[in-house]
């Protein structure tokens, strides 16, 4: 799944409170969405660079007979977009304008089953679709009972982020941009993120509160960050991104790096050592590259990177916002 662009959709939050807002369209009025010009609805909802993909890179004979299949929904129309957590037993279908789902998590607690999922429509817009347009199936492909309301539905639970920003000599003519792009990150992000914030270079400092607040009260950390200097211990961060959000969060937890250099700093892990820390703490982690990087480097750590183009002060608000979209537009569906 590198260098894929991805996408969290998330609950959204008071637009007075947060920036990354998802709209809702009115229950039962399929007209909100569907409509003959989709663009002037979906220019109004959060629009993405990449989309965050929590599903694994595998496949099977299974999800070969899935794709054959023909899901239709209960009002009789055919699924246009399909998702699969052959592990929970699930398959989410979702008719147009939905051309893209991505299954979060999916938790059990006092009898209920709750699955998080994210929807996309056309040009990476993160859409909240109506009630009548998704149906849940499970592996013998029999519809299931649900109750859903877009992006109104119920609290998405808890979700850890672990920020890390390198702070290495070779940084010192984006430092400025780096953490000004991750102030404005962490003061948008919903109330129910909580930031652990680290910086990194001959080693890695936690510069955030322990245990971590939500993220928009992490956003003073930033303050804490010494000037440039020094190697590049992007394995030991990404350690510590994994340590410091395993077990801490109801849904997966995010790891993010922001980086203009491959490790230079011996490694307290191997690589493998990492990838299953990184497992076990059912974690996900993205990285953003300032410049050019060995796309091997980091095979089997890191779910996605995203190279910098021309701009890195614009490249990185856009990846930042791309984040704050996604987990802000997270969809809640109850299993009946």
């Amino acid at each position: 799944m590198k260098f894929m662009l991805v996408l969290l959709s998330l609950l959204a939050l008071d637009a007075q409170a947060q920036r990354f807002v998802i709209e809702t369209p009115q229950v039962n009025l399929q007209s909100e969405i569907a409509i003959d010009n989709p663009d002037e609805r979906l220019s109004q909802l959060g629009r993405v660079s990449f989309v965050l993909d929590f599903a694994s890179a595998s496949d099977n004979l299974f999800k070969l007979k899935i794709r054959r299949h023909v899901f239709t929904l209960p009002d009789g129309r055919k699924a246009h977009a399909l998702a699969v957590r052959e592990g929970d037993g699930l398959i989410i279908g979702a008719a147009q304008p939905v051309q893209q789902i991505s299954i979060v998590g999916v938790e059990s607690a006092l009898g209920e089953r709750i699955i998080r999922a994210i929807f996309y429509g056309a040009n990476n817009q993160i859409i909240s679709p109506a009630s009548s347009d998704i149906a849940v199936f499970d592996l013998s492909f029999t519809l299931q009972n649900i109750s859903y309301e877009p992006t109104g539905g119920g609290h998405p639970g808890n979700m850890a982020v672990s920020l890390l920003l390198d702070n290495s000599g070779s940084m010192k003519g984006f430092q400025d941009q780096a953490l000004s792009a991750a102030s404005e990150f962490l003061e948008n992000l919903p109330s129910f993120t909580r930031c652990n914030v680290f910086v990194f270079s001959d080693d890695v400092k936690r510069i955030s509160a322990d245990p971590a607040p939500p993220c928009p009260g992490s956003r003073g950390a930033l303050s804490k960050v010494d000037p440039a200097s020094g190697g590049t211990a992007l394995l030991n961060a990404l350690e510590a991104g994994f340590m410091a959000s395993a077990g801490s969060s109801e849904l997966p937890s995010l790891v993010i790096a922001v980086t203009d250099g491959v490790n230079t700093v011996n490694p307290r892990l191997s690589g493998k050592e990492l990838a299953d820390l990184k497992v076990k703490g059912n974690s996900k982690a993205v990285i953003y590259w300032i410049g050019a990087h060995d796309p091997d480097h980091l095979r089997g750590i890191v779910d996605q990177e995203i190279s910098g183009r021309a701009s890195v002060k614009s490249d990185l608000e856009d990846f930042f916002e791309t984040i704050g979209v996604s987990i802000s537009g997270i969809q809640s569906i109850q299993l009946l």
